[in-house]
């Protein structure tokens, strides 16, 4: 297999050869774009102020990018016969101004793209949760019934569960593509007269740099508001469901004494903390997606939610209800990943603003 790659890559290389310069000691492929005039490279609405570069000449140097050996890197030369009035310099600007923008916008659709997956991840869990929960209740005692019921629940949860990694990880949109072969394929971008003389020349990390992005902390404390907020809605619903079950179908809890008082606080305490999730979830969410009517309340909703979390469990552990104490102390855990996204955002906007 090793000899059929490089074989394959060796003959890559010879055909490349010969239509563009190649460095095979610094694993460098330089290919020239020509136009006979600047417009060309220009959207239609030119502006000899403020020229615009037309993205789909990134999608051509993209397909150029596909043929070439994948540790290979592309050197772009744009060569223009007749600049006419514009200045090299001006088009390397837009040109890098429409890389900066597709970024932000590509970002953006990342952000839009984790909160679907994650929602969809969420039903699909929750589906198989009152698969398995009907199993508990005997919800359905008939068993010809009961094995059409598990079965479409069971193909209904996992449905949504592979639509939300589907949607992640296996549709790349071609502007995804396009940018990140981009970003990490180029080496630079020249744009040069026809005689060959460079006029304007920068690098893909130049460019780059300049762009105003996320750190790696910031990102962290994005995805734990967003992992906490949507599990917090999840898990809503679960301690709804398992105070119900403990209520209404633990024949055992309810032949104790004082069952029915002990029924009726379960269940306004878990009403109020199914209220607080919800909300608090919400407010998580709003918070990763930079805006919403609760997003001023995530601090408030970080501190109650640890607090309800912490007397969930000691209340589980005195009940001695291990369903309980497990999902009390997965709420710890998650109100942990919500205030420490919550300090993160507050922290990042801070230094932002230079306080």
């Amino acid at each position: 297999m090793k000899n059929s790659y490089l074989e394959v890559k060796k003959r890559q290389i010879e055909i490349l050869k010969k239509y563009y310069e190649v460095d095979e000691e610094k694993k460098i492929v330089t290919v020239p774009i020509n136009y006979e005039k600047a417009s060309d490279m220009l959207y239609n609405e030119v502006s000899i102020k403020s020229p615009r570069f037309n993205d789909d000449i990134f999608h051509e140097v993209r397909d150029i990018i596909d043929r070439v050996p994948f540790d290979y890197k592309v050197n772009v030369d744009y060569i223009v016969d007749d600049y006419e009035d514009y200045k090299a310099s001006e088009i390397m600007e837009s040109m890098n101004d429409g890389m900066e923008l597709e970024n932000y916008s590509l970002v953006k659709q990342s952000k839009h793209k984790w909160l679907v997956s994650a929602v969809l991840v969420l039903i699909g869990f929750l589906v198989l949760f009152l698969k398995v929960s009907a199993v508990f209740t005997n919800f359905i005692s008939d068993s010809s019934g009961k094995a059409v019921f598990d079965e479409i629940m069971d193909i209904t949860g996992w449905v949504f569960i592979w639509e939300a990694v589907s949607t992640m990880f296996l549709s790349p949109t071609d502007e995804q593509m396009t940018s990140t072969a981009i970003k990490f394929r180029v080496s630079n971008f020249s744009f040069k007269d026809k005689n060959g003389n460079v006029l304007a020349q920068e690098t893909i990390e130049e460019a780059s740099n300049r762009w105003i992005g996320e750190t790696k902390v910031k990102r962290f404390g994005r995805v734990c508001l967003l992992v906490s907020g949507v599990a917090f809605c999840g898990l809503a619903f679960a301690n709804l469901f398992i105070a119900l079950k403990t209520t209404f179908f633990d024949t055992e809890f309810m032949e104790q004494e004082y069952a029915v008082i002990i029924a009726t606080a379960i269940i306004f305490i878990v009403a109020h903390l199914v209220a607080f999730q919800i909300l608090g979830g919400l407010s998580a969410i709003s918070r990763y997606r930079g805006r919403g009517f609760l997003i001023r309340g995530t601090g408030v909703f970080a501190i109650l939610l640890g607090l309800a979390m912490v007397t969930l469990v000691v209340f589980a552990i005195v009940l001695k209800r291990p369903s309980v104490i497990i999902s009390a102390s997965f709420g710890l855990i998650l109100s942990t990943f919500y205030l420490t996204g919550y300090l993160i955002d507050v922290f990042d906007k801070k230094v932002k603003r230079g306080i």
